[in-house]
């Protein structure tokens, strides 16, 4: 039998380590994404000596041309997550998940589960993160099994998956995750990272994925002829699809921590590493940013250089910070409403990344700023952790109920302005990842984005709870004394 890239197996220089009794061993990934049947291999191959015969390839060599076709042939599909990633994202996707198919049509287990399935969704599991870049990952594969959650339900149900696998029933949450990352790569064996911690279980999940690979590959396709659909991204609802295709064109921002730096020399460091510097009303192009127009420290990128911008030397070190322009906006707002020794309030203030910026604007000017809406001790370090790696000092991050201050509280006594970042839906993000790790959004807004709906029962509680926060910022005292004694409006800001 003629090998194929499942059967051409490498040497670790580090073997890889394992958790229980796995065997050892790994297979070394190629660095091409283009897989070829053998079929149109074999066709290739008789081209290129029909060719070199007739005297159609000149300058080329034989041994280069059979070294070209090897490549080709024996390419496999790299895999971006490792077992720890799948491990992480199965426990998000477990509390978020849909209801099954019985549960949405058997009224009786609807009403069984309902209270179970909603306590379940409050529950998400807290996560240690090594980086932000590992926390995109575990949160991205989660999201995409949200969204192919019912397709890959029947694909699995098709092939009596837990039926052969009874033993994986408990762990139906990694099943889903692993088999969306297999699917994605063509049903491919998976290459360990080198030094990867391996984990039993997901191992033997795998194992299990490809005994049956071949009947998963062929429920899919009939799935697909099923609704006429080119592919499996055309299987989704039309909303989730749409901003799909949307977030695909969304251009990248970064602000400028000018904390550490200056706006003059991020823009030299990135034509350095060969990006050019266009007019904000050009469509930019690879390899090109831009100064945008009405917040004069963030800089556009277009889409294609976001792993750039992730792996770049200025975002690790805090110098700049990734970031939508929605979330800049406010910032440069509050910056015209505070002078010297102003301090502010921000309600809500998620992961830091909006408070810090507002701090960056701030630099020069003596101010300090009070954050509310930690909810725990691990939100407050959260957020102190945010500024200590963007060398922000002067915020002071309170774990009480913004409600619950008194409105003549003398802490506040130079208070100028209070910013509410209002809590929504979320229906109108088109990139939820980005907005979890950049925004430290609760994680249970994708389950709602990935089906493109959005629950209206929870509009009116949202419209009520930021209605009471406004109400409660107009009551205090201090704004209003500094109101009337200055010609400048001061009221409390608020932006949703």
């Amino acid at each position: 039998m003629s090998p194929t890239a499942e059967t051409i197996t490498h040497q670790y220089p580090h073997p890889p380590t394992r958790i229980g009794s796995a065997k050892p061993g790994g297979r070394r990934p190629s660095t091409g994404r283009r897989r070829l049947s053998r079929n149109d291999s074999v066709k290739d191959h008789f081209r290129m000596k029909y060719n070199m015969s007739s005297g159609h390839v000149q300058n080329s060599s034989v041994t280069d041309i059979d070294h070209k076709l090897k490549l080709e042939f024996f390419q496999k599909e790299p895999c971006k997550y490792s077992h720890e990633v799948f491990l992480k994202a199965a426990k998000i996707y477990s509390a978020l998940k849909h209801d099954s198919r019985d549960e949405r049509e058997n009224p009786y287990l609807q009403r069984k589960n309902r209270d179970a399935l909603a306590a379940k969704v409050q529950d998400i599991p807290h996560l240690v993160f090594t980086d932000d870049q590992e926390k995109r990952l575990v949160f991205e594969l989660a999201f995409t099994a949200l969204k192919y959650q019912m397709l890959f339900e029947d694909v699995l149900q098709d092939c009596s998956f837990f039926a052969q696998f009874p033993e994986f029933n408990e762990d139906s949450g990694l099943v889903m995750v692993m088999l969306c990352d297999f699917q994605s790569r063509k049903f491919q064996q998976r290459t360990p990272f080198t030094n990867e911690t391996l984990d039993e279980t997901a191992e033997q999940v795998e194992e299990a994925l490809l005994q049956v690979k071949t009947r998963l590959n062929a429920a899919l396709a009939r799935h697909r002829i099923k609704a006429a659909a080119p592919s499996l991204d055309h299987l989704l609802p039309d909303a989730v699809r749409s901003k799909e295709e949307l977030r695909s064109n969304m251009p990248m921002y970064v602000w400028v921590n000018q904390i550490k730096t200056t706006i003059s020399e991020v823009i030299e460091q990135f034509k350095d590493d060969g990006y050019k510097l266009v007019d904000s009303g050009e469509k930019l192009e690879e390899r090109q940013f831009s100064v945008d127009n009405l917040c004069n420290d963030v800089l556009m990128f277009p889409p294609e250089s976001k792993e750039d911008l992730i792996e770049c030397e200025l975002l690790q070190s805090g110098k700049i910070v990734l970031q939508d322009k929605s979330s800049c906006l406010a910032p440069h707002s509050v910056k015209y409403l505070l002078g010297e020794g102003d301090d502010i309030i921000h309600v809500n203030a998620g992961s830091g990344a909006t408070t810090a910026h507002i701090a960056s604007l701030l630099q020069d000017n003596n101010n300090h700023i009070w954050t509310f809406g930690s909810q725990s001790t691990t939100d407050v370090q959260k957020i102190q952790k945010t500024m200590e790696r963007l060398g922000i000092k002067g915020v002071k991050n309170l774990q009480d109920s913004f409600l619950d201050i008194e409105p003549d509280d003398p802490r506040f006594k130079n208070v100028k302005v209070i910013l509410v970042t209002a809590d929504c839906s979320k229906s109108g993000i088109t990139n939820p990842i980005d907005f979890i790790v950049n925004e430290g959004e609760d994680a249970k807004i994708l389950k709602d984005l990935s089906v493109g709906e959005t629950d209206l029962t929870k509009l009116g509680e949202l419209v009520g709870q930021h209605g009471n926060l406004l109400k409660h910022a107009m009551k205090c005292k201090y704004l209003v004394e500094s109101s009337s004694s200055s010609s400048s409006s001061s009221l409390p800001s608020s932006l949703p």
